[in-house]
């Protein structure tokens, strides 16, 4: 480039892009010919403005890109007129052009004047052009980043929505589910009801509310099976009601079954915890004694004799007698040999008292069934001969 004044030679300028962003110039009138110079118009779109009034009008008219800002003549002023540009546009760079070349107070107003960039002299058309390009940059960059953080925030917005909606999904199907559930619940509850109902049933006794006589075989079988792998004694009595059917025929079948329930009742609040008391059918009982040996299993059937013919049956206001006859079994030494063997033992001792003359127990020897280990010394009633005549109730009318 020549020296001496000579004016700089023109150098061919690029064409501005499509979508160049204007310039706002904020001076005083007298400086727009020397920066239209400085900032050709085949690449800058340059617009002027002479007060902040007119600055803000174009800024809020939009399509400015970057403010070039003269340095007011005091620091005040121009401090406002950055504010004002500030205020009206956040997203459009400002370049401070200003006298003052001390770096300290450059950066003074940089930090304080709301200026993005500082341009301060000589001021030279290279300068002012690189200065422009760098905040327009910055500027595209930031929007780029503000844009992408748009992008990202609609993005985060959508997802959230599916979320919630996914969410909102989640909860109706887990209110559904809970439902389900609940009604589930419900019915394995009833059926569980059902299911021990159904139990109860099939192994309680409904009339006295013992076991009955499946239930019976049942834990007798058990029982014996422990008894033959270790040897525990194990016994049983069995017991009939004597004259049941004169029971029934002189004083009704409604008073056969209170009494019934009254026995059932005195044997199984005489029994231990271990003890299994049934009724076997009709007017008979057991009683399975487990950890109990032949002599302990007649003192319980003596017991239970004697507490029976003692306890106070009454129907209507009229005492009824009643009295049982008892046959004992026992596991002595290798016998019985099976389980039946063991129950027909106690059977047939309970019919032998009865032939005997009822009203008393009776031991068989489980080898030998025709002999009689022991026996109750005598019985507590009558023969069947001194019994009063018997008296029939009249038939109820329908």
């Amino acid at each position: 480039m020549p020296r001496g004044g000579a004016k700089e030679a023109r150098r061919p300028v690029p064409a501005p892009p499509a979508a160049q962003p204007a310039v706002l110039a904020v001076a005083p009138a007298g400086w727009e010919p020397a920066w239209r110079k400085l900032l050709p118009a085949a690449e800058w779109a340059l617009v002027w403005a002479t007060s902040a009034k007119q600055a803000v009008a174009q800024l809020d008219g939009g399509g400015v890109g970057a403010v070039i800002v003269a340095e007011r003549a005091s620091p005040h002023a121009t401090l406002g007129l950055l504010r004002r540009l500030s205020a009206a546009a956040p997203t459009v760079k400002r370049l401070l052009v200003t006298a003052a070349a001390a770096p300290q107070e450059l950066r003074r107003y940089a930090g304080a004047h709301h200026a993005d960039a500082l341009l301060a002299p000589p001021l030279t058309g290279r300068g002012l052009r690189d200065a422009l390009r760098a905040l327009l940059a910055e500027r595209d960059r930031e929007g780029a980043a503000h844009a992408q953080a748009l992008a990202t925030g609609a993005a985060l917005g959508a997802l959230q929505e599916r979320l919630a909606a996914q969410e909102q999904t989640l909860r109706q199907a887990n209110r559904k589910l809970r439902a389900r559930v609940a009604a589930l619940e419900r019915r394995c509850k009833g059926l569980l009801m059902l299911t021990e109902s159904l139990r109860v049933q099939s192994t309680t006794d409904a009339l006295t509310g013992l076991f009955n006589r499946r239930e019976f075989l049942n834990r007798i079988r058990t029982e014996w099976g422990r008894y033959k792998r270790y040897g525990r004694p194990l016994s049983l009595v069995m017991l009939d009601i004597d004259h049941f059917k004169h029971i029934n025929d002189t004083h009704g079948h409604e008073c056969g079954d209170i009494v019934l329930r009254e026995l059932g009742h005195l044997i199984k609040s005489s029994q231990r915890a271990q003890d299994l008391t049934c009724r076997y059918g009709g007017e008979e009982f057991v009683v399975l004694l487990p950890e109990t040996d032949l002599e302990a299993a007649y003192r319980v059937a003596e017991d239970l004799r004697q507490h029976v013919a003692s306890h106070d049956f009454h129907y209507e206001g009229e005492h009824i007698p009643v009295h049982v006859s008892l046959g004992v079994s026992g596991t002595v030494e290798h016998a019985p040999a099976d389980v039946e063997h063991f129950i027909n033992v106690a059977d047939k001792a309970m019919y032998r008292a009865k032939r005997a003359g009822r009203n008393r127990t009776i031991i068989l020897d489980p080898a030998d069934e025709g002999r009689v280990l022991r026996s109750s010394a005598e019985a507590d009633v009558p023969p069947r001969a001194a019994r009063p005549e018997r008296r029939r109730r009249p038939r109820r009318k329908a």
